[in-house]
């Protein structure tokens, strides 16, 4: 590979383009083609690119999706995932299927392409092109043992949040049951309903593991189904208002996953500590922010003297762990309200909290 080889820049931002452009031209790089789609990538594989710069989300593709096709008609070809987001579940699984390098769209971009096309263009004989090969299986072997732990944790927040629980409910029925006699049947039968659910959500976190994405259609059912149940309690009455049809694009995987646990976290903290009678949930789209919003007329609690137990901090967690911010207000005997404000693109901030 020479700075006279095929480059090929994929991306649907215009502005994205011109930047990758810049940073080529640069380095001495001319021979420069842009694409706006992944089928205008697939009609020119023929060119036979030495290096292609694949933006991940693009309006007909995901790169995910583009991997076979490229290796099928280019198998030559270097391909270089760019993405605003650094889920490590997503690096693997392009590593896996053929991605030569990921790089992540932040301002040290233009230091990242420098270093990978200098590692590219010293490739002129078998023991540099392998030299190579060991670098980035390095980085693979990294990214696999960060992403190992990222999953360890996410594992023992879901077994928390969602699992026990379920199966601490379904204890308390059993144990209800054992000197209810004129309940018994109705008390077991509630029990065994929950532990089916429990049983499902493993199945739902064992499925997680292994999915690249999810459709903005499946976190509103989700919630629907998650709400369903709620409003089957005579306890207290749920109202919601949930629009996500103004979403053009589907938000990556994590986000919609955070956002149900976070919803789904502080329903728990209702049924277990509110005594509420009034419930309202509320998922909407204003521009690029989802803004999340649960409220309750319960008992409340002082935030400056009541310790964050673990459902409290996971909540919180999982606001920083999506650049967002939120407002909690909430007193002794006037209930509880959460804001949460989350960017549909990954920004760059830390939490911010207000009481």
């Amino acid at each position: 590979m020479n700075t006279d080889s095929k480059i090929f820049l994929v991306d649907d931002d215009p502005f994205c383009i011109s930047i990758y452009q810049e940073h080529l031209q640069n380095l001495g790089f001319t021979n420069l083609f842009t694409f706006c789609s992944g089928r205008q990538l697939l009609d020119n594989l023929d060119k036979k690119p030495a290096v292609i710069f694949l933006d991940y989300f693009l309006e007909d593709y995901h790169a995910a999706e583009l991997m076979e096709q490229i290796k099928a008609g280019s198998p030559r070809s270097f391909v270089v995932i760019v993405s605003g987001q650094s889920e490590m579940e997503i690096t693997i699984e392009l590593l896996k299927n053929g991605a030569f390098d990921y790089i992540i769209k932040d301002e040290d971009e233009a230091q990242k392409i420098s270093e990978l096309m200098g590692r590219l263009i010293a490739a002129s004989g078998c023991n540099e092109m392998a030299a190579i090969t060991n670098t980035t299986n390095t980085k693979y072997l990294q990214v696999i043992m960060a992403a190992q732990e990222k999953v360890r944790k996410e594992i023992a927040g879901e077994l928390h949040d969602n699992v026990n629980q379920l199966l601490g409910a379904s204890k308390l029925y059993i144990e209800t049951a054992r000197h209810d006699e004129t309940n018994r049947l109705s008390l077991l039968d509630e029990s065994k309903t929950i532990l089916e659910t429990a049983i499902n959500e493993v199945r739902k976190i064992s499925r997680s593991l292994t999915a690249s994405f999810i459709k903005i259609a499946d976190l509103k059912q989700e919630l629907l189904q998650l709400i369903g149940g709620l409003q089957k309690q005579d306890s207290f009455m749920v109202t919601t208002a949930i629009q996500l049809d103004d979403l053009q694009h589907d938000p990556p995987a994590g986000l919609q996953h955070n956002v149900y646990r976070i919803i789904q976290e502080q329903l728990n903290n209702i049924i277990k500590y509110s005594r509420a009678k009034h419930v309202h949930i509320g998922v909407c789209v204003n521009e690029s922010i989802m803004c999340i919003q649960v409220n309750d007329d319960g008992v409340g609690f002082d935030p400056g003297q009541s310790k964050k137990g673990l459902g409290l901090n996971n909540i919180i967690k999982r606001i920083a762990e999506m650049h967002g911010s939120y407002s909690l207000i909430t007193a002794p005997g006037k209930g509880c309200s959460w804001t949460i404000d989350i960017p549909l693109s990954i920004i760059e901030q830390e939490p911010q909290a207000h009481y």
